[in-house]
């Protein structure tokens, strides 16, 4: 009868469509939908910390992406384990994994709607104005300052 000094707990890891879902991902991946869904239910994680802007244009991730250990068994009952786990766990290997990105654009990129953008100088004229964050009335004195 084994004790529970012989036998291993089996620990469950979140699969990563249960944090990341493909919706949220910008709107050019959607052709790859189906894939990355697929992809992102067979892969299993732990240690997840992340921050993310409020805007969303800024954001910190940070995780051990986790497998069955990979490996290869030597002779004399040795075993070359990849990455082992370094929480001691002796049947996975895990994979550090850190995404950090600022990008000012994505703030209005996520509100913003090809199908409904005239593509006029007065629409280009209002965009620049949110995404450089300024007035009209500062990009007018900008403009009078330029010219004197």
């Amino acid at each position: 009868m084994p004790t529970a000094s012989t036998t291993l707990a089996k620990r469950y890891y979140p699969k990563l469509s249960e944090v990341m879902k493909v919706e949220d991902l910008p709107e050019f991946l959607s052709f790859a939908e189906d894939g990355l869904n697929n992809i992102f239910d067979k892969i299993h994680y732990k240690n997840l910390q992340y921050t993310k802007s409020y805007r969303g244009d800024a954001a910190f991730y940070s995780l051990d992406i986790v497998t069955k250990d990979i490996g290869i068994n030597l002779p004399f009952g040795l075993r070359f384990v990849l990455n082992p786990d370094e929480d001691g766990a002796p049947a996975i290997s895990s994979f550090p994994v850190t995404l950090e990105y600022q990008w000012e654009i994505l703030a209005f990129l996520r509100s913003f709607k090809l199908n409904g953008f005239a593509f006029t100088p007065e629409a280009f004229y209002e965009l620049g104005l949110k995404v450089f964050r300024i007035s009209e009335e500062q990009a007018h004195a900008g403009a009078r300052v330029s010219r004197v």
